[in-house]
């Protein structure tokens, strides 16, 4: 059998946050609509709703898709220099309530903060890729503190 490692392929996202219409509206042009839950997708294959806390993702042949924040922060980083802002959140440390430690994603929004589900998974194109984030991790660990996991909640 011969294994296959997904190509690093850069593309524009939006993030859904349920209070940023205009900014999903003019990401998507012609591409997408709105019905009484938020914005839809048209694709080739069906119309596809967005859930609030999902992002949107165009490819690079014009394509969209939408993804949970869980999946692209575990499949997606920025292109920047800085590879997070105010608008895209921060590595945040989160206490489980069964006692484990987890470094996770805090967005910030209009009424509070979302938090990833999961753990990140700490991934890049190489080695130096791994250690800019690795340090990113540690700068906000110490910046943002020790919070509680919001567990399925969020």
């Amino acid at each position: 059998m011969t294994k296959y490692v997904q190509k690093s392929l850069e593309v524009d996202a939006v993030w859904w946050r349920g209070d940023n219409e205009l900014e999903v509206t003019n990401f998507l042009g012609g591409a997408g609509g709105w019905d009484e839950d938020g914005p839809v997708l048209y694709t080739h294959f069906a119309d596809v709703k967005v859930r609030v806390n999902d992002w949107i993702i165009r490819n690079a042949d014009g394509g969209y898709h939408s993804c949970s924040t869980y999946e692209f922060s575990n499949n997606y980083s920025r292109v920047s220099e800085d590879p997070r802002s105010e608008s895209h959140g921060h590595f945040q440390l989160m206490q489980c309530s069964e006692g484990p430690l987890i470094v996770g994603e805090a967005y910030p929004c209009e009424h509070g903060v979302v938090y990833t589900r999961g753990p990140v998974f700490v991934t890049g194109m190489s080695v130096e890729d791994v250690k800019r984030k690795l340090k990113t991790m540690l700068k906000d660990i110490d910046r943002y503190g020790v919070v509680d996991h919001p567990g399925e909640n969020q």
